[in-house]
Order: structure tokens, then sequence, then C-alpha cells
């Protein structure tokens, strides 16, 4: 027993000591901000869109931030399964640029561009855009710290795309005082479908007394063929009686609006 307790403490004292190298060796903490978070477009086949991310350096340290991009579009499975070679296809999003160096507070841009191929793709391409960042100095016996974040582009092909969703349920849990709004995605490209739950009383017209309540307000995408679910929860019970509620979202390019409808009953045993 007296040697488990002289081996457990010598591990502590180890552990503890090297705590301390770790403190001696830490670097100031790493970070950057990275603008646009997400990048949309529509391009044509054949055509080319040219843009560009700008990147702040929000640590304490000088630090060097490198670029690469990775391609997550759907139809490279499905060339490679024609036994077709996808690797041309690939590079359908190149940088300029891979690496700039940004000292404390300091902001820079890196360039892409997007060339569509003219033919063998449709719909939609997307991948990300990694941006890793390192100190710019590290000191003798330095431990390395990394910083990774990956920012979404879609590039949806002009004249290709198919542009559908559906309500599957509108539904409304008067114990939990919570609406359910489910949608499919129906179509061969993401979309990012947006709006609100409009409830009314019984009989009123107008916005007078009525509860707005936004959906999916932060823009969760839902990919071709994708469904979920959104749920909504009311910042204050609604009372005991009738109501109308109306929920009305949009997303696409053109437009596309969808709506639903339904009367619903809040009973005194049912409220919160």
């Amino acid at each position: 027993m007296r040697k488990l307790t002289s081996h457990f403490t010598r591990f502590i004292g180890l552990c503890a000591a090297l705590g301390l190298i770790f403190l001696s060796c830490a670097q100031p903490a790493l970070a950057m901000k990275v603008a646009p978070a997400v990048v949309e477009m529509y391009i044509p086949p054949g055509g080319e869109y040219e843009g560009e991310f700008e990147v702040t350096n929000t640590a304490d340290a000088a630090v060097v931030i490198q670029a690469s991009f990775e391609d997550e579009s759907e139809w490279e499975r499905a060339l490679v399964g024609e036994g077709r070679d996808a690797g041309a296809l690939k590079a359908w999003l190149t940088l300029k640029q891979v690496e700039i160096a940004l000292r404390p507070g300091e902001s820079g841009k890196l360039a892409y561009k997007v060339a569509v191929p003219k033919e063998g793709v449709q719909a939609e391409l997307k991948g990300h855009v990694f941006f890793e960042q390192r100190a710019l100095e590290e000191g003798e016996g330095a431990v390395s710290v990394v910083a990774r974040i990956g920012n979404a582009v879609y590039c949806i092909i002009r004249g290709t795309e198919d542009i559908r969703a559906k309500v599957t349920e509108f539904s409304f849990q008067p114990d939990s005082q919570v609406f359910r709004v489910a949608i499919q995605n129906e179509g061969n490209v993401h979309i990012r479908p947006k709006g609100e739950l409009v409830i009314t009383p019984a009989g009123e017209v107008g916005a007078e007394g009525a509860v707005v309540v936004p959906v999916n307000e932060r823009g969760h995408p839902l990919m071709y063929q994708e469904s979920a679910p959104f749920t909504i929860r009311l910042d204050k019970p609604l009372p005991p009686g009738k109501y109308h509620a109306k929920v009305e979202l949009v997303f696409g390019n053109p437009v596309v609006i969808l709506k639903e409808e339904m009367d619903l009953t809040v009973h005194p045993s049912e409220a919160p």
C-alpha cells in the first residue's frame, strides 16, 4: 500500500511539473475572424466569379494564416461511380493566394476564383475554404498552437437547379406550447427557408393582438432531398382560447414561398 501511494505521489508530482512546463511554454491565444462566413452564388455552365475573404487577426501575436479548399460536391461520387475521372472538375474553386502574415489586429484579403465547367456538372457545387492560423514566430521549446476554421462555399449552376420544397408537418402541442414545422427539400440544391409564424386570436383581423415568431432566423440550410423539423417555442404561453396560426417561409432565387395554416384551441386544462 505504501509503495502504491509513493508511486501515486510521484505521478502527481510529475504531472504538476509538466503542467508548469506547459505553462512556461504557452503561446498567446490564437484567434481570427473570416468574412463572409458563407458564400453563395448562381453561375451558368462555363461562367466565372471572383471574390475574396477578409481575414482579421484578433490574437495578441503575429500569425501566419494558410488557406486551402476542399471540394464536397455530390456529383463527384456520381462521376466516379460511372468510371469517370472527377479530378479535373474538383478544381472549380482556386485560391489566388494561400498564405498571409498578419500582425495583431491587422486584416488582409485572400482572393479566390470560381470557374464552372461547361459540361459534366449540374445542380450545385459545394465545398469549404479552410483557414489555418499559426504563430508567426515560435520561440525555442514553444508548443505549436493551431486554430482552424472552415467557411462554406455554394455554387448553384444556373439553368440546372430545381428549387422545390414542401411543408410535411405543421403542429402544435398545447401542453408544452410548442409549434413544429417540418420542411422537405424536394429539389436538387440546398435551400434556406426563413420566415415567420403568426398566431392570431380567432375572430380578430389585422396585426393587433397577433403573436409573431421568427422561423429558422439563422437560415439553417437544408441539403437537397433533406428533411428537417423546426421547433418554435413561444416567449409567453397562449392563454385558453381559439387561435389561427399561419407559417410562411421564403427561399431560393427566384423566390419560392411556402404557406401553411391551421386553427387551434388551447383549453384551460392544457394551458401552462
